[in-house]
C-alpha cells in the first residue's frame, strides 16, 4: 500500500449515470426563498413532484424507445441455432410481451399516473387555501 492510499480508498465511486439526489427542504425553511426558487409552497413542492415523476417517465420512454429498434433484428447469427436461441430468449425477455418490457412500460403508466396525482394535489390545495383565506379577506 502506497503512501497515497489509504485504508478503504478502494470503496466504489458513485455511479456517473445516476442523477444528484439533493437533500429535501427543511420544512423550518417554507415561506423563506430557496434555490431561487422563491418561496416554497405546498403546492409548489407538488408541482416539482409531478415534474419530475414526468421527467423520469419520458427518460424511461426514450430508453424504451432505444431497444425496440435493436430487437427488429437478429444480430446473433442468421440460420445459426444459437443464434436464433439466444435471440428468441432475448425477446422472451426484451421483447414485445416480455417481463422486462412490460415492467418497464408498467414504470412508464406509473410515473405518468404519479405526476396526475401530484397535479390535482396542488390544484386541491390551491382550492384549499382559496376558501380557507375567503374568512381572512379585508375588502368586504
Amino acid at each position: 500500500m502506497t503512501d497515497d492510499k489509504k485504508l478503504g480508498s478502494n470503496a466504489l465511486e458513485p455511479c456517473v449515470a445516476m442523477p444528484e439526489i439533493k437533500p429535501a427542504p427543511n420544512p423550518l425553511d417554507w415561506g423563506q426563498p430557496a434555490d431561487g426558487v422563491g418561496v416554497l409552497s405546498e403546492q409548489g413542492m407538488w408541482a416539482a413532484r409531478a415534474a419530475s415523476a414526468r421527467e423520469a417517465a419520458e427518460l424511461l420512454e426514450t430508453a424504451h424507445r432505444a431497444v425496440e429498434p435493436v430487437l427488429r433484428s437478429n444480430y446473433f447469427g442468421q440460420d445459426c441455432a444459437e443464434g436464433e436461441s439466444l435471440r428468441d430468449s432475448l425477446l422472451a425477455i426484451v421483447g414485445a410481451n416480455g417481463s422486462w418490457r412490460s415492467e418497464l412500460v408498467d414504470q412508464i403508466n406509473r410515473l405518468n399516473d404519479l405526476a396526475d396525482q401530484c397535479d390535482r394535489a396542488a390544484k386541491e390545495l390551491a382550492a384549499t387555501d382559496r376558501e380557507a383565506g375567503e374568512g381572512f379577506r379585508s375588502d368586504r
